[in-house]
């Protein structure tokens, strides 16, 4: 039976790790800033060293990932004067948790969770507000209900996606700039045969149009995207992929599944107590009203679809409550 190190249990902020040195800051019980690892980490460096290195070698770039002891390390190679440099490590807030306990509308998560559906699905938002966690527990929830096989590009990997969930399995692939980047990895997952892919991070004008194609031609494809609403993610999507087509609306009409907008806001309990409360705005393009959201978007009346927005929260909230009464 495995014993679980003091160092994977600790919760920091960033951890320092050089030949030399191995500070720690934020060290939870800590009042200082900063101060040098515990006696009884001296292991876990050693091993977290030669991983930096290893993995370091093997993508080709400053900036990448390690797992170790069930976590993920976000990691950055610093240039600094001494041989080997600086690793700062940094654990990973996104995690894999099961779809239906994220707080997504039911409606929503269960159609982009169909059997045989296809299109591209959006997870918007700011940063910090879990969308990596979304795409990730998406990705593990199809799998055990369909299996198949499924591709994960991040830059860098931030769960533990890798390998088999359910019935299926996912591939993990790190899409840093030095390895060809998203759109590189995108087009060669669409020629792989793949049954969906989850795309980290839509950042550029390429991958946004790749991203659309792919989904105008039957692909599934899942992607985090930065915007401040469900509207201004689909303007941004047709801006940027415009650059390499002038038929991005029409494009994006006809790849379009579902838009899901969240955001994570402090709120403040009746005792004085404060709390991170989540909130979601959904745009699911399928049902009776499929054909007049695809119309909008191709006509460029974006603004016009905070309407459909409105109706489909107001039904889904009248079909939770019937729900709830007959339970």
């Amino acid at each position: 039976m495995s014993v679980t190190s003091a160092f994977a249990t600790s919760e920091f902020v960033d951890l320092y790790l050089s030949n030399s040195f191995a500070d720690v800051t934020g060290l939870a019980g800590v009042s200082d800033t900063r101060v040098p690892v515990p006696h009884e980490w001296a292991q876990d460096m050693q091993a977290l060293r030669e991983s930096c290195r290893q993995t370091q070698a093997s993508v080709g770039s400053p900036e990448f990932s390690v797992a170790y002891e069930g976590r993920v390390y976000r990691v950055t190679h610093l240039e600094s004067v001494e041989a080997g440099g600086t690793y700062v490590l940094r654990q990973s807030k996104a995690e894999i948790r099961r779809f239906g306990s994220i707080g997504i509308p039911k409606h929503f998560a269960e159609a982009i969770l169909a059997e045989g559906v296809v299109g591209l699905i959006l997870i918007c938002g700011g940063f910090g507000v879990g969308k990596t966690t979304t795409g990730a527990s998406w990705v593990v929830e199809r799998l055990d209900r369909h299996g198949g096989m499924a591709l994960a590009i991040e830059d860098p990997i931030e769960t533990l996606i890798d390998g088999v969930h359910g019935k299926g399995r996912c591939i993990a692939i790190n899409a840093s700039r030095q390895n060809g980047g998203y759109r590189e990895h995108l087009i060669r997952g669409l020629r792989s045969g793949v049954d969906f892919i989850f795309l980290g991070e839509i950042r550029d004008s390429e991958t946004a149009y790749e991203a659309i194609k792919a989904g105008s031609n039957g692909e599934l494809i899942i992607a985090t995207f930065h915007a401040q609403s469900p509207i201004h993610a689909l303007e941004r999507l047709v801006a940027m992929a415009g650059e390499h087509t002038p038929k991005a609306a029409n494009l994006l009409a006809d790849s379009v599944l579902g838009v899901l907008w969240q955001n994570l806001a402090a709120d403040t309990k009746d005792d004085g107590t404060t709390f991170m409360r989540f909130s979601v705005k959904t745009l699911l393009v399928s049902g009776n009203e499929e054909a007049a959201i695809r119309a909008k978007i191709r006509e460029g009346k974006l603004v016009t679809l905070n309407q459909d927005i409105e109706q489909q929260a107001r039904s889904s909230y009248w079909q939770q409550s019937v729900g709830d009464r007959r339970r």
